[in-house]
């Protein structure tokens, strides 16, 4: 696969900071959908074999995104400096709107609001029963 065929993503300043791939989705005239996080803080989903935007998730998180992640059904993990945790529904006949859940990072068990959001997040994994982010 090449990039440099591909379509500028973002603004013409922003650099891609993580990508994923949904491996084993789709099938038949239908490719796998492949997910880019950009320094404007946003989410492209491409086509993995034209590289042809699909979708854009704007203003996807208030910081830096440090990985992404596909789950099971079509689902899409961010994770990020801004203290969230953030599931996107990836499916080509979604509308794009906002996330379907975002979960905040914080220190457990200390019952302040003030607490919730506030830590980084850096990596993730999921699959059709477990998400771990840390």
């Amino acid at each position: 696969m090449r990039l440099t065929k591909a379509a500028p993503l973002g603004s013409g300043s922003s650099a891609v900071l993580c990508m994923a791939w949904q491996q084993g989705a789709g099938g038949g005239a239908q490719s796998s959908p492949l997910a880019a996080a950009t320094s404007d803080r946003a989410i492209h989903l491409l086509d993995s074999a034209t590289l042809r935007p699909i979708r854009t998730l704007a203003a996807a998180h208030t910081d830096r995104i440090n990985e992404l992640t596909f789950a099971p059904a079509s689902s899409l993990v961010s994770v990020s400096s801004d203290g969230t945790v953030k599931l996107w529904d990836a499916g080509a006949s979604s509308s794009g709107g906002g996330p379907v859940a975002t979960l905040l990072a914080g220190r457990p068990g200390s019952g302040r609001e003030a607490d919730a959001g506030n830590d980084e997040v850096w990596s993730a994994s999921a699959d059709a029963f477990l998400l771990a982010a840390g």
